[in-house]
């Protein structure tokens, strides 16, 4: 363990980036899985500034033993990303 970590409560751990950004700048808005937002959705709530997002990691993750690398389905979701935003 990280000496900056030693001593750190265990629930940190349980915690996920979108739950600390939540508390600690509320007026961001989290849209979660960027397929379930509409085109209306998008036009309402822009113009946009910065755009945040990611795409799941199991095709990169050397933890999967299967994983696709950049070839993986899970990518897609960078593109997806970019195809709303258009």
């Amino acid at each position: 363990m990280p000496a900056c970590l030693r001593g750190a409560s265990p629930k940190i751990f349980l915690l996920y980036s979108s739950q600390v950004s939540k508390i600690r700048h509320p007026d961001i808005r989290h849209v979660g899985d960027i397929e379930n937002v509409t085109e209306k959705q998008v036009k309402e709530w822009g113009p946009f500034d910065l755009v945040i997002g990611g795409s799941p990691c199991n095709d990169l993750s050397i933890v999967n033993p299967a994983r696709k690398g950049i070839y993986g389905e899970s990518l897609n979701m960078c593109s997806v990303l970019l195809e709303v935003m258009q």
